[in-house]
Formats: C-alpha cells, sequence, structure tokens
C-alpha cells in the first residue's frame, strides 16, 4: 500500500510540472502574439502615412496650377 501512495504522489508531482510548463508555454506564445500584434499595428500607421502622403503628392503634381513667368 506504501508503494502504491509513493507512485502517486510522483505522478501528482509530474503532472503538476507538466501543467506549469504548459501554462509557461501559453504565456509565451501569448506575449509573442502581443508583439507581433504591435509590430503589425505599427506597421498599418506607417503604410496608412504612405499612402496619404503618395496621394497627396499625386494630388499637387496632377492639379498643381502652372506658374507664370
Amino acid at each position: 500500500m506504501q508503494i502504491y501512495s509513493v507512485i502517486d504522489h510522483y505522478f501528482l508531482r509530474l503532472r503538476l510540472i507538466n501543467h506549469i510548463l504548459i501554462f509557461l508555454n501559453q504565456l509565451k506564445i501569448i506575449k509573442d502574439q502581443i508583439t507581433m500584434n504591435h509590430y503589425l499595428y505599427i506597421d498599418f500607421i506607417l503604410s496608412f502615412f504612405g499612402v496619404c502622403l503618395y496621394i497627396l503628392g499625386l494630388k499637387k503634381v496632377l492639379f498643381n496650377d502652372p506658374k507664370k513667368l
């Protein structure tokens, strides 16, 4: 009877360690996802500014009144 309790205790420790490792892995995945979302957010903002500058530049070139000398 004593052997079974020692083995059960050992497996309970292994399960606890396994759950802790799974939890830490999930935290790492969440951190990576937040970091990637942060980079994508900055990328979208910079792309939006680039498109706006491109459109404003085309508007100025296409619809600019010619200068008279």
